[in-house]
């Protein structure tokens, strides 16, 4: 986070913001986000915004939002994919773990 943009950061989104560095500190290679980091995640931009969330924990912006879209049916990290098809129809590709 920068230092000017530090200060205009609500309080909350700041803890969730430190969780997702912790998180990304400890891991090299690139992992699924954990289930409990989605939803913090989810619930900062049900809050603040989906962009400002999406820019202060420097997520994808489109996948924060398609997260957020298959919050209560589907397992947030479980989200692989969802895109448009020519015929206008949404596809959502989901992996299912056990």
């Amino acid at each position: 986070m920068a230092a000017n943009y530090a200060n205009e950061v609500p309080i909350g989104m700041r803890r969730v913001c430190r969780r997702f560095e912790y998180w990304r500190s400890g891991h090299k290679a690139r992992l699924l986000i954990p289930n409990a980091l989605w939803k913090a995640a989810v619930q900062t931009a049900r809050e603040h915004g989906i962009f400002g969330a999406a820019k202060t924990l420097r997520l994808d912006y489109t996948r924060l939002k398609r997260v957020m879209e298959f919050d209560c049916r589907v397992d947030p990290g479980a989200v692989a994919q969802v895109r448009g098809t020519a015929a206008g129809r949404r596809d959502c590709r989901c992996r299912v773990r056990d």
